[in-house]
């Protein structure tokens, strides 16, 4: 039998785009990003757009997830 917890999709939702908005404050050149850039060996104008879109989809994944464990837990 497959059960299947009640889950806030409104706290997954607030917990993808919170993910993105601390995400994008980090890595901008005055926080973080210059240096993480210089340490990663990442070449700054990548496919900024596919980046963005694997980390959504991962985000909201981990949300998901999380709420899930949350409610049965």
């Amino acid at each position: 039998m497959l059960v299947v917890p009640e889950i806030n999709w409104w706290a997954v939702i607030v917990a993808t785009i919170s993910t993105m908005v601390v995400g994008s404050i980090w890595y901008t050149p005055r926080a973080f990003g210059n240096r993480w850039m210089r340490l990663a060996k990442v070449e700054p104008g990548g496919n900024a757009a596919l980046a963005i879109g694997v980390t959504v989809v991962v985000s909201f994944v981990s949300a998901w997830v999380l709420a899930g464990a949350s409610a049965i837990a």
